[in-house]
């Protein structure tokens, strides 16, 4: 019998203002569909997905779940993971991102305050990645992430 790890506190504090270099770095991806940006089977996705990380072991507790919103019908969720599961699946994020964290749930007032951000970098933005961590209280953060 294994032991479970506890789920680790999401602290704001690593995410927020940060400026995130990942190389290559490991995720599982399914789409969902969307109606004009509202996920009608996101969770039934999701679900699916983790269990699919479970079944071959690969599923992390603290995993990074992100949604990419790619189109009116369509939405990209990635789940990291510390092993490949299959081409299905697997695939990898090489980006430089910003960061920034947010309460709540105004996903467009928070991506045009990141898209302002990486304009006085003089960077632009090529996409965003929404991120919202498990938290044990009641606290709804949303970290938003735009690739640079």
């Amino acid at each position: 019998m294994t032991e479970e790890t506890p789920q680790e506190q999401f602290d704001p504090d690593k995410w927020h203002n940060k400026k995130i270099t990942w190389n290559e770095k490991l995720f599982a991806k399914a789409q969902a569909f969307s109606f004009f940006h509202t996920e009608t089977r996101y969770t039934k996705t999701l679900q699916n997905l983790i269990q699919h990380l479970k079944t071959k072991e690969a599923y992390e507790e603290n995993a990074v779940i992100l949604i990419e919103d790619v189109s009116h019908f369509r939405t990209n969720i990635y789940i990291s993971t510390s092993k490949p599961i299959g081409k299905k699946y697997d695939t990898t994020i090489s980006a430089v991102l910003i960061s920034k964290v947010f309460t709540g749930d105004k996903l467009d007032k928070y991506k045009e305050r990141l898209e302002q951000l990486a304009q006085s970098k003089n960077k632009e933005v090529k996409r965003f990645y929404i991120y919202h961590p498990q938290q044990e209280d009641s606290t709804h953060y949303t970290v938003i992430l735009a690739e640079v």
